[in-house]
């Protein structure tokens, strides 16, 4: 994403990229090359929410499901 303007409409990874992130655990294995650690991937997504907010926010509800339908709180 190095050199764009406005990455705001670019996704940053395809389904299957994301699919061979969240089946393997991080760990390389034959039919998966790519190895990360969970840990600072959690903490990096934290960090990036907090610094695009003035103030960071009280709450924050995580709707991880694949449905259209809104999230009740």
């Amino acid at each position: 994403m190095a050199g764009k303007e406005d990455i705001a409409q670019d996704a940053l990874a395809g389904k299957s990229t994301l699919q061979l992130l969240e089946a393997n655990g991080g760990a390389a294995s034959r039919y998966s090359k790519i190895t990360y650690w969970r840990d600072a991937i959690d903490e990096l997504l934290v960090k990036i929410f907090l610094e695009a907010h003035r103030t960071p926010p009280e709450e924050v509800a995580i709707d991880i499901d694949t449905t259209d339908v809104e999230l009740a709180v």
